[in-house]
């Protein structure tokens, strides 16, 4: 009910911005054909006036769409996809180093925290079922893989083979999802001889 609420508002609220955007567009071509003339009499001056009004209203309404939301901490939960945290109408960043020490896998469920001050934090909420393989690693052109011991090759996170400083046909043990097939896994150890 609160989402059906919130587009029906959103949808009048950009309603509003486009006729208030109308008005400025005629607002400016006033301006620009009194300030071409050659002199400004008294009535230009209160014909300016009463033009920028409509300037004042649509930053007005601009500030009003942007302040409820400065200061505001907002959460988002989407299902991690090997790279990103995706939500059914959006993709969010997750940052490598988080990924691998998390060893996220895709199919987690993650929550977002994005607080007043922009800093985005992760936190696994759900993990997906996982399946433990060993696998060789191994590079396809600048990606790092592993080809796991079910004889598919799965892409690894590169902060977590930089981190286990893997090399290629170092013996790896990696986390895929047990459910779902995907082409992510996460890196668990390097194994060395």
């Amino acid at each position: 009910m609160d989402f059906l609420l919130s587009i029906t508002i959103m949808s009048r609220k950009n309603a509003a911005a486009t006729e208030l955007i109308e008005r400025l567009h005629d607002t400016i071509g006033k301006l620009k054909w009194l300030l071409n003339g050659d002199q400004i009499s008294k009535n230009d001056l209160k014909a300016i006036r009463k033009t920028t009004r409509p300037l004042r209203e649509v930053q007005d309404h601009m500030y009003s769409l942007v302040e409820p939301q400065i200061g505001k901490k907002y959460t988002i939960e989407g299902i991690f996809d090997g790279r990103e945290m995706a939500t059914e109408t959006d993709v969010y960043p997750v940052p490598a180093n988080y990924a691998s020490k998390s060893m996220l896998i895709p199919g987690d469920n993650l929550k977002l925290t994005i607080k007043s001050n922009g800093e985005m934090i992760y936190k696994i909420i759900k993990p997906a079922p996982r399946k433990h393989l060993k696998g060789i690693l191994h590079k396809k052109w600048t990606i790092t893989m592993a080809l796991g011991s079910d004889n598919n090759n799965y892409t690894l996170n590169s902060a977590a083979v930089t981190f286990h400083k893997g090399k290629p046909w170092d013996e790896v043990s990696i986390i895929i999802n047990a459910e779902e097939q995907h082409q992510y896994a996460a890196l668990e150890n390097v194994f060395r001889e």
